[in-house]
């Protein structure tokens, strides 16, 4: 058995079969090259809600973070789309460029109890990186 599962892997290798297990999961960017020429193009959608506050790892209410501040947040939500694009420049070397798009909204108490919510959005972060092979 294991002969046959070295033979196939031999053989993806080879780009003549993939496996779900070519590639690393998708949040790892950089993990595969191309041949020279090659585009690739990518899209993730994240999301986010966080509500509640802390104090290093102890819970802490509404009422108590009023004691110290004259805002509390109270819940906080967040949608990002991120864009990639690689282009191989020779087989050995690749150019990356990331970029985002994101959009936040947290909701806030006041110590008089008077609820409000702060919203923003646009372009996030921009990379730009180089990817070398140094090993086949």
């Amino acid at each position: 058995m294991a002969s046959v599962v070295f033979f196939l892997h031999g053989i993806s290798l080879a780009d003549e079969i993939h496996f779900p297990d070519d590639h690393a999961p998708i949040q790892v960017m950089g993990d595969h090259t191309h041949k020279a020429g090659e585009w690739m193009t990518s899209y993730r959608y994240g999301f986010m809600k966080m509500d509640g506050n802390r104090n290093g790892t102890d819970n802490l209410s509404t009422a108590e973070v009023l004691s110290d501040f004259m805002v509390a947040p109270v819940d906080m939500t967040m949608q990002m789309h991120m864009f990639g694009l690689m282009y191989w420049i020779t087989d050995r070397l690749t150019m990356m460029g990331m970029g985002s798009y994101v959009r936040k909204s947290m909701n806030h108490v006041n110590r008089m109890n008077t609820k409000f919510e702060v919203e923003t959005q646009g372009l996030g972060d921009i990379k730009l990186l180089g990817l070398l092979n140094i090993y086949d």
